[in-house]
């Protein structure tokens, strides 16, 4: 996309992409959520304060949901948080002690099926 941009996410109808840019203040380096509208090229801040170095996914087409760690000493804990892109709400916990999440969307093809329809090559071998 550019320097300084990581980790995108199309959304589920295909109209914005979510990823994670990079600043940097006196404590470091920061992760911060923003949105591109693909037709009207319009970025967008995600209402989260918190730098967020995590893959950012879409829960549909108005939230995103990103891990977090939950910054208690010692625990190594995360939580994973959703944000609300049309009211700009306040980002709320989406599920207690998980990370990195990963939305699976009926009718697209899953790793089974799509391992059933691949021709293997060389020495791979298809997975039943």
């Amino acid at each position: 996309m550019r320097p300084g941009v990581e980790c995108p996410s199309l959304s589920p109808d295909g109209g914005q992409i979510v990823f994670k840019s990079r600043s940097s203040d006196e404590h470091g380096v920061l992760w911060h959520l923003h949105v591109l509208d693909l037709k009207t090229g319009t970025e967008r801040a995600v209402n989260e304060s918190r730098s967020v170095d995590d893959q950012a996914e879409w829960l549909d087409s108005t939230h995103v949901l990103y891990g977090l760690p939950r910054n208690v000493a010692g625990s190594g804990s995360w939580d994973i948080w959703v944000a609300d892109l049309d009211e700009n709400g306040t980002p709320r916990v989406f599920i207690h002690d998980a990370a990195s999440p990963c939305v699976v969307r009926p009718g697209l093809p899953t790793a089974r099926n799509l391992t059933s329809t691949m021709k293997p090559t060389g020495s791979a071998t298809p997975v039943k």
